[in-house]
């Protein structure tokens, strides 16, 4: 691994510059230069040691990122969604000379007691259930942050989104042009992230202006889980006044559905249609293959990371709340009736 003066000498600038550059002093260097230095350091893979910085007082290279716990334990990366996230952001910090740190939560005091002792750099929210007393403690902290798919109207935190609330109208609205009018709904109704609620209600739009009726027993509480879709599947095809179709928020759930279908002796989608979200990367094994509303989480990752980094180095943000558009991706499993 090269060393600072050999760092240095190749960008043609002296250790100290290079010192404020890994240390992101960058009020003392030029964006040119800076831009330069980074460069060359991460063609060279140089590591800083952490824990010499971090007792100087020099900042550590940690990123926080943060999973809310709710009331049951969570295993972080058994999401499908969150271990794409994740992985990319991991990817694109680690370009940027950064360590991600893992870190389940529960209660604001946790993060603000983590975010004192680890020393971190930043934090990346998934989705927090905090209220905005307990988000404006953690932000008074001082330590830069970025919510991943939460509204706040008062505090205005960096937020990253979709446009759920399209994400909820587009399989509804393909369902109905397809003849369907008896559509059921499964999702984490119960889960901390207000997205899926945002989903919900779009989808519900489409319906009542459509003036087609959406019955509560049409509505499915699960937990994500294939087996809780294999339940969500075997309960769909039990009823008397059958749903022709079902939407689900997250693909495995819409799986786990197909699953329980097809064990009830019927299939998809010659009896029951069914639309996803997300777009599983497993879906390339999935048969029928299965439509569903894409969100692009690579882009969706690099963009927490590029906001997250200009906040750290003090720039200034044009667009500090983004929202990313969804994409319906028809393929197999909806039929017209």
């Amino acid at each position: 691994m090269a060393t600072l003066k050999e760092i240095a000498r190749e960008a043609g600038v002296s250790v100290m510059t290079v010192s404020n550059v890994i240390n992101r002093n960058y009020d003392k260097v030029s964006a040119k230069t800076a831009e330069r230095v980074e460069k060359i350091v991460r063609k060279h893979n140089y590591v800083p040691n952490l824990s010499a910085r971090s007792l100087s007082g020099k900042h550590s290279h940690i990123i926080a990122v943060l999973v809310p716990e709710g009331s049951l334990p969570v295993r972080i990366l058994e999401d499908p969604y969150r271990q794409k996230m994740i992985g990319a952001m991991e990817f694109y910090f680690r370009q940027r000379g950064y360590y991600v740190m893992l870190r389940a939560y529960k209660t604001a005091e946790e993060i603000i007691s983590l975010f004192h002792n680890w020393s971190v750099d930043g934090g990346v929210f998934f989705y927090p259930p905090f209220s905005d007393g307990d988000m404006a403690r953690i932000l008074d902290t001082g330590v830069p942050c970025v919510v991943i798919d939460r509204y706040y109207e008062k505090l205005k935190p960096l937020t990253v989104d979709l446009d759920d609330l399209r994400g909820g109208r587009l399989p509804a609205e393909l369902l109905l042009k397809n003849g369907h009018r008896r559509i059921a709904f499964a999702c984490p109704f119960r889960s901390p992230s207000i997205v899926v609620r945002q989903r919900i209600r779009g989808f519900a739009q489409v319906l009542r202006e459509a003036g087609v009726p959406f019955p509560a027993r049409y509505f499915f509480n699960s937990s994500g889980s294939l087996e809780d879709g294999v339940r969500i599947g075997r309960a769909i095809c039990a009823m008397s006044d059958r749903p022709t179709a079902v939407v689900t928020t997250l693909d495995r759930l819409a799986v786990g559905i197909l699953e329980g279908i097809r064990l009830s002796g019927y299939s998809v989608p010659n009896d029951i249609s069914i639309v996803g979200f997300d777009n599983w990367e497993l879906l390339e094994y999935v048969q029928p293959k299965l439509t569903t509303v894409l969100q692009d989480l690579e882009k969706k990752a690099e963009c927490v990371v590029e906001l997250l980094m200009h906040r750290i180095r003090g720039e200034e943000i044009e667009q500090p709340h983004v929202t990313l558009d969804v994409q319906l991706l028809e393929r197999q499993s909806v039929r017209k009736i």
